[in-house]
């Protein structure tokens, strides 16, 4: 579908013709097939899903040394710093969000040091990622936050897995990966969702940031497989319900972001040929000049103050309609 319209007014030639350049955007086949009329309480269904297979796919794990149990603690306070530090700013923009945020976060400490059960322990570690991304926002800081989120986990689990390690230890650590990032690239999707979108062009950016972070995690899990191959009980699989169950998740929210695509504004960049304002823009282009659409007409243009009076010659602008 189209998403930017990007209009030159320099003449061609001398003959009177002006180019218009047209940004369409692909979006990956889907490995599941979808419906036209999902919705997001279905998806947020599918990752409330994807927490319960995560569980049975945990079982595997095997903490039962103080060496293992050990390790497997410090991937999991590694795993808890992360996602505090990458999404702890949007917790705090609702205060019940945030004593909720910390109390998980201590509930999760003192797991740890009790030597609790490493299944319980990740089920926390997955509501502490999902917490905050309920919360809506009219900017897409908070999906890419949890992309970011996502791929600092990826790369601090999987690009240190080696079959020269203790293979007990990789295994579990493969499996904790498997669980948190598999959930982290679900849960940019659920960021996605509660997202209140005004341009295409936002929309188009999360189905970015989505599919980026579903092709990563894919490619480390077949990365984490073909490192710790071997005999049956010193290998480690992927979960084919985990990736079945994130992948219905990836594909329905791809469907409905698109569909709501249609209904939200495209954008039409041009250059300005002579000086011009904001006032004069935004008439023009929105036939209206009121606070909000002048506050919108800056906001998406990076204005600086300089150039709300005066817009020189040369300026790229964005007009949404």
């Amino acid at each position: 579908m189209p998403f930017e319209f990007s209009q030159s007014e320099n003449l061609v030639s001398g003959a009177g013709i002006f180019r218009v350049t047209v940004t369409f955007r692909r979006v990956p086949s889907t490995d599941y097939p979808t419906t036209s009329d999902v919705d997001s309480s279905e998806i947020v269904s599918n990752i409330d899903d994807l927490e319960e297979v995560s569980e049975t796919a945990n079982e595997s794990i095997d903490v039962s040394s103080d060496s293992a149990y050990a390790t497997f603690k410090n991937t999991i306070k590694s795993v808890v710093s992360t996602v505090s530090g990458a999404v702890d700013t949007v917790a705090a923009t609702v205060d019940d969000i945030q004593d909720e945020f910390e109390e998980i976060q201590d509930d999760i400490d003192s797991a740890l040091d009790a030597g609790a059960d490493a299944i319980d322990i990740l089920s926390q570690v997955n509501n502490l990622i999902r917490l905050p991304a309920q919360i809506i926002d009219s900017t897409i800081s908070k999906v890419q936050l949890y992309a970011d989120m996502a791929s600092d986990i990826v790369s601090s689990i999987f690009d240190y897995l080696s079959s020269d390690d203790d293979r007990t230890d990789s295994i579990n650590n493969a499996t904790v990966g498997q669980s948190v990032c598999s959930m982290c690239t679900a849960t940019i999707a659920e960021a996605a969702l509660y997202t209140e979108y005004t341009t295409r062009e936002a929309a188009a950016e999360s189905l970015d940031a989505i599919n980026d972070a579903i092709d990563t995690y894919r490619g480390s899990i077949t990365e984490a497989a073909q490192a710790l191959s071997g005999a049956v009980t010193e290998q480690f699989v992927p979960d084919h319900d985990t990736g079945l169950t994130l992948s219905k998740i990836i594909a329905q929210t791809n469907s409905m972001l698109i569909k709501q695509s249609f209904d939200i504004a495209a954008t039409e960049t041009f250059t300005t040929t002579g000086s011009t304002d904001a006032i004069t823009l935004c008439w023009k282009y929105y036939e209206a000049v009121d606070n909000d659409t002048l506050e919108f007409f800056i906001t998406t243009n990076c204005l600086k103050a300089s150039e709300i009076w005066e817009i020189p010659a040369g300026r790229e602008i964005k007009i949404y309609g």
